[in-house]
């Protein structure tokens, strides 16, 4: 055999013959489909590639396998392929856990960060973070989330300010000029009253209690007024400005007086009755 032929570099196949016979039909020695033998650089090249392929091959776990054997094959593809994802077990909370924590989770709800802005603290925020840390959020879903929350509870809080604000413009109508007394009377009512809760005081000083609550609080402060003579005298000093539709009534019975033919005011009576009905005619029509 030629120094050639010993190097692999001739092409005839005689450095095969020079093998045992077990290894003339191993895979990469034996002939290929064409009936040739590779030369021997080439059977060498290939062996060393096939080598450094089996180095860096993972085995796949066999149906036999336990949790075990498939968290590590699972590790050593992620260690392979960094960026792979790995479907968690949905029945084990430690593999949840750790997942969402790759995708974004924050450790715990307090490590949420606040987009600047929004408009939510103390308790309910605590509260939402609590929700957000549950339900697995990421810093990403959560900042969208409290954004959402944020938006959502101010159109409430402006519809809730808009029917209180239609609420009293409708009160102050009805009730015309006499509207202050009437809330003063309100007022009195509830800082005389032991049992008046502060928020509710507070509410009416600050014109957010609903209008239906005020005219019910004058209805029960008339109430008791009308059996004691209390709130009404020490609030009203004497004011005697009315709502419309009690000025409008007034009115026509001091008309009846003025107009009356069979027993008609005196001069001095007129001269009241005139006064009395042009004040009545302006508590009666307030936007006249």
């Amino acid at each position: 055999m030629s120094d050639e032929n010993n190097q692999g570099g001739g092409g005839d196949d005689n450095w095969v013959a020079t093998l045992p016979e077990a290894l003339r039909s191993a895979p990469f020695i034996k002939p290929g489909e064409d009936g040739k033998v590779k030369p021997m650089d080439q059977v060498l090249a290939d062996l060393t590639n096939a080598a450094q392929h089996m180095g860096n091959s993972i085995r796949m776990p066999g149906p036999d396998a336990g949790a075990d054997d498939i968290k590590a094959f699972q590790q050593k593809v992620m260690e392979k392929i960094p960026g792979l994802m790995v479907t968690p077990n949905m029945e084990d909370a430690d593999s949840m856990s750790a997942t969402f924590g790759k995708l974004g989770r924050p450790e715990s709800a307090d490590s949420y960060k606040v987009p600047e802005g929004a408009g939510i603290e103390g308790e309910q925020l605590g509260q939402l973070k609590a929700i957000a840390h549950k339900a697995n959020l990421t810093q990403g879903q959560f900042a969208e989330y409290l954004s959402s929350f944020s938006t959502a509870n101010k159109s409430v809080f402006d519809q809730a300010q808009l029917k209180q604000e239609e609420g009293m413009a409708a009160l102050k109508g009805e009730w015309g000029t006499a509207f202050d007394d009437r809330l003063g009377q309100v007022t009195s009512f509830l800082k005389t009253n032991s049992a008046t809760p502060d928020h509710v005081l507070q509410s009416l000083q600050q014109g957010n209690l609903p209008a239906d609550q005020v005219r019910w609080l004058h209805s029960l402060a008339e109430a008791i007024s009308n059996e004691d003579g209390q709130f009404h005298k020490q609030e009203n000093n004497g004011s005697d400005k009315l709502a419309p539709d009690e000025a409008l009534s007034q009115l026509g019975e001091v008309e009846k007086r003025i107009f009356n033919r069979e027993q008609p005011p005196t001069a001095d009576e007129l001269k009241v009755l005139t006064d009395k009905r042009m004040k009545l005619m302006r508590m009666a029509y307030p936007q006249g």
